[in-house]
């Protein structure tokens, strides 16, 4: 398509005119924020195709420096205005750890043509007749105060239950941690971060928080399917995705957190840390995933949580190296396993 942002579009059932920030349908119009409009054509012009949070930062707010969360809510605005389900998405699909696809269909926006004479045709249909009402019936007093009856046993059963039934657990899934170290020997180091934190993780309250094995985690690596997908496949009601770079010596960890339910991110935030504050980092993120899902901690998981040890940089990253062997479950995996870990032993 050529040069959408200069014209009016339809995209899907809406009429889109950037040049006055606004968007119509059905005679009802809404102005949209300048930079919102300037998201919507964005997403236009490469309708169909997958845009990464980093192209939309770099083009829509190339003028301002901003963190990813500016792109989140600007996404679920737009998603609300154009009245679009995140469970069932005919707008703005969330493409998990790449970015959102348009999948409406985009066009010139071209008014319906008059008539040949310029006037409506009259209408010359017959309206059909309603039927005459019929008298009301007098209902006996008992069939009119069965229904009511029932329905407060109903309410009473079910408020017995709401007070006498298990907690409610709450479910999470710690997604593949992505490499973009550009060093694809550094992979084990990305999966060690996943599994580390799993263990973290379902350690904090277990009756309250549970969190997806690592086998069935690690299914996910490296796959195409989207938020909605994923949650519906594991029954969960969170999902966490993390990417991790930067040189040895140093850890640079993005991290999300996404409530299924409407795919909204509640949390996203960046970390730089000293390879050897590698479990204070973990620490750190763990505390606020529980904080963001209100999951109240004991004070005994808090101080442990705060205590978290500075380690040898070397010693941990022999000690993922074990892990990634072991994960192996074959003979030599396990006897590389050994040799790793009795390296981190003597380096720790």
């Amino acid at each position: 398509m050529s040069s959408p942002g200069r014209q009016v579009l339809r995209i899907g059932v809406w009429r889109v005119d950037p040049s006055l920030d606004e968007i119509s349908r059905e005679g009802a119009s809404v102005k949209l924020e300048p930079r919102t409009m300037r998201l919507l054509i964005y997403l236009a012009e490469h309708a169909g195709e997958v845009v990464s949070v980093d192209q939309l930062l770099d083009h829509v707010w190339k003028d301002v420096v901003v963190t990813p969360n500016s792109v989140y809510t600007a996404v679920a605005a737009l998603r609300r205005v154009l009245g679009d389900d995140p469970k069932e998405p005919t707008y703005i699909v969330n493409i998990l750890r790449r970015g959102y696809r348009l999948v409406a269909a985009v066009a010139p926006w071209v008014d319906s043509p008059p008539s040949d004479s310029g006037v409506s045709a009259p209408d010359t249909s017959v309206a059909p007749v309603a039927p005459p009402l019929a008298a009301p019936r007098r209902l006996p007093w008992s069939r009119v105060l069965g229904p009511g009856i029932a329905l407060l046993v109903i309410l009473a059963v079910s408020f017995t239950y709401v007070l006498t039934r298990p907690p409610h657990k709450v479910m999470l899934a710690v997604l593949p941690f992505t490499n973009l170290t550009g060093d694809p020997q550094r992979e084990y180091f990305a999966d060690g971060m996943t599994e580390e934190l799993i263990s973290q993780l379902g350690s904090l309250d277990p009756d309250h928080l549970g969190v997806i094995a690592r086998t069935s985690a690690m299914a996910y690596k490296g796959s195409p399917k989207d938020a909605a997908q994923i949650a519906r496949e594991l029954g969960v009601n969170y999902l966490f995705e993390g990417s991790i770079r930067g040189p040895s010596g140093r850890v640079r960890v993005t991290a999300q957190l996404i409530a299924t339910a409407d795919q909204t991110h509640l949390w996203a935030e960046s970390f730089d840390r000293e390879a050897s504050d590698i479990l204070k980092l973990q620490s750190e993120v763990s505390r606020t995933i529980a904080d963001k899902i209100r999951i109240k901690l004991s004070p005994q998981t808090t101080a442990r949580l705060i205590r978290a040890p500075s380690l040898n940089p070397q010693a941990h990253e022999a000690f993922l190296e074990g892990l990634e062997a072991e994960n192996l479950r074959t003979r030599q995996g396990l006897e590389q396993a050994i040799v790793h870990f009795g390296r981190a032993i003597a380096l720790e």
